[in-house]
């Protein structure tokens, strides 16, 4: 038992280090430094809140509370949902033992 405890908190680990670095890769790619939305202070504040953010399904909410809560506005969080919202997106409604369909296929080997 002891095993796979060390196991699952190895895994855990990872994935949080690997959402972690997609909460920063996105605040890097839609807020670059030189940014008129967002001081170079103000970066900091929100990258340090990314890098303390422990659960990897609240990452994307933490960029943007914490985006809106260092400038004091909303105003650019519509920007960061539009580009989560454009993200390509695979299966969704399948039944169990249901074979992929062609179309999910296919964009998987787009990607």
């Amino acid at each position: 038992m002891q095993s796979y405890a060390k196991f699952f908190k190895d895994i855990a680990a990872s994935r949080v280090a690997a959402i972690q670095a997609v909460g920063r890769l996105t605040l890097e790619r839609l807020f670059p430094d030189g940014s008129p939305e967002i001081s170079p202070g103000q970066r900091t504040l929100v990258m340090d809140k990314l890098l303390h953010e422990m659960r990897p399904a609240l990452m994307m909410e933490t960029l943007l509370s914490a985006r809106d809560e260092v400038t004091g506005t909303a105003a650019t969080s519509a920007r960061v949902k539009d580009a989560i919202a454009k993200q390509p997106t695979v299966g969704g409604g399948y039944s169990p033992g249901q074979p992929v369909r062609s179309s999910d296929k296919t964009r998987v080997l787009e990607m």
